[in-house]
């Protein structure tokens, strides 16, 4: 009896375009030529099947049950940008009742918001280099007949780049860098395919006809490095996916010996007038730099008031208006461009605040005042006095910064206060009068009085208030005429 061997959809459409006695078949049907029969015709023969032989051995038959429906296009293999969008499409000849899935590497794909089934298809809002790698297949099935068809595998080429720093390689610490001994950097930058690099310091190509570059292992030597290779070295690669550069770069700061190094620094003075200025400056270095002052422009020598010594000191023994200024200590060794430290000179000072000034304020109100800082150098400190006691940073009556706050005002806070500035030239202080209006109290209210006609009497009208009171006479509601010749009203509000 011949064999009977089922095959797929896809392997029976392979066989059936197959030339006559041409072709090889895969799996099972590619072991020996046969013929082909559909599963109807065997089905329908009833018959059993005998092996005939042709040229001495047994004939084959086929027996094959097409499937109802096969990919007429399948997911096919592609190369990808990371972070950009992609397809995979995947369609069957009879799609009605067919249903579709899509598998990564076996397991089922979930939809998110990068990758999602569009249709019959999957689509990738961004292909994600890790994510995706893998084999993707279609599922088509047709559950009312019970049919499933799987495609062939499809993957990504994906082609991506990422920044990275510039590191060191060797030696393996930069406390270990010494001049003349080898130096090799490495940059950090990758991607598929392997990007190619370039290496700039300082912002200017570096190439490899005058240094020593690897490109597969991204990395850059310097065989005798020297003080002359000081500065900021970084790496920019490119591939198919794009172009970038080193997130984070390399200093290199080889001292040489022979270079001058600070040591001590000059720092800024500030004097008064006919004081004295030292500034100190020493440097190190094998030989012993050459060590030169400068004020502003001017190269400096010993003279009358102002001193040189051998250490890098600089004394100054009156400082005048005309000797304040830009002070340069400049360093030059037999190698490499001279070392410049800088220091001012300047004089205090501090200018005068000004006449009293006065201010009235009414009671049970909230009240700022500030105090008109003077001009001068170095910046004053500046606060409130009263009766020689500085004024607390907090309570109903403060300081806050240069400002005096009353909050709230009471009768008792009129007086004289005091705004001082002081820096090393010296105080300065400037008072402020402050009158608290309050309401006027009595103190003598005017009483019922029996006088004789021709007679001069007196009545009494006594009050107190801050500022002093006005007082006004009427008589039946009339405001009495102080021009009025019967008539005399007396400074304590008193009426004769």
């Amino acid at each position: 009896m011949a064999d009977c061997v089922s095959l797929t959809a896809g392997e029976l459409s392979s066989l059936m375009h197959q030339p006559p006695g041409g072709g090889k078949s895969s799996g099972a049907v590619g072991s020996s030529p046969g013929r082909l029969h559909s599963a109807r015709s065997c089905a329908e023969s009833g018959e059993e099947t005998k092996s005939k032989l042709r040229d001495g051995k047994p004939d084959r038959v086929l027996c094959a049950q097409a499937a109802s429906f096969y990919f007429t296009k399948e997911p096919k293999s592609q190369d990808a940008l990371h972070g950009r969008s992609a397809m995979l499409r995947c369609e069957v000849s009879d799609p009605a009742g067919v249903t579709y899935s899509w598998l990564h590497n076996g397991e089922a794909v979930a939809d998110d918001d990068r990758r999602f089934q569009e249709g019959n298809n999957l689509k990738f809002a961004a292909v994600d280099r890790r994510l995706d790698a893998g084999n993707f297949q279609c599922v088509a099935r047709n559950l009312a007949i019970g049919e499933e068809e799987r495609s062939s595998n499809a993957s990504f080429n994906i082609k991506w780049l990422e920044t990275g720093g510039v590191t060191l390689k060797e030696p393996a610490s930069e406390s270990e860098i010494e001049s003349s001994s080898p130096l090799t950097l490495r940059c950090h930058i990758d991607g598929h395919p392997r990007p190619t690099c370039q290496w700039f310091r300082d912002g200017v190509r570096l190439t490899e006809k005058s240094h020593q570059i690897n490109n597969k292992e991204r990395t850059f030597t310097l065989k005798s490095p020297s003080p002359d290779d000081n500065g900021q070295y970084y790496c920019c690669a490119k591939n198919a996916a794009g172009q970038v550069c080193s997130n984070h770069n390399f200093t290199l700061n080889i001292i040489d010996k022979s270079f001058p190094q600070p040591v001590i620094y000059p720092e800024d003075q500030v004097v008064l007038k006919n004081e004295e200025a030292v500034f100190h400056c020493q440097f190190s270095a094998d030989p012993p730099p050459t060590v030169e002052w400068y004020h502003e422009n001017e190269l400096l020598t010993n003279k009358t008031r102002l001193f040189l010594f051998s250490n890098g000191t600089l004394w100054i023994t009156q400082v005048k208006s005309r000797t304040v200024g830009l002070y340069k200590c400049v360093a030059r060794g037999p190698r490499g461009p001279p070392v410049t430290l800088k220091a001012t000179l300047r004089l205090a000072e501090i200018d005068d605040m000004g006449l009293t000034r006065k201010q009235v304020f009414p009671v049970d109100t909230l009240q700022r005042v500030s105090c008109y800082t003077p001009r001068a150098y170095p910046e004053p400190s500046v606060w409130w006095e009263r009766e020689g006691v500085a004024l607390p940073d907090e309570g109903r009556v403060y300081q806050d910064g240069v400002d005096l706050v009353f909050s709230p005002t009471e009768g008792g806070d009129s007086g004289t206060y005091t705004c001082v500035a002081q820096n090393k030239a010296g105080k300065k202080k400037q008072d402020l009068i402050i009158t608290v209006a309050t309401p006027p109290e009595w103190v003598k209210k005017p009483e019922d009085s029996e006088l004789e006609e021709g007679r001069p009497g007196y009545l009494h009208c006594l009050t107190s208030a801050t500022t002093d009171p006005e007082v006004t006479w009427f008589r039946n509601s009339v405001p009495i005429n102080t021009e009025d010749s019967r008539f005399t009203q007396y400074p304590n509000g008193s009426a004769h």
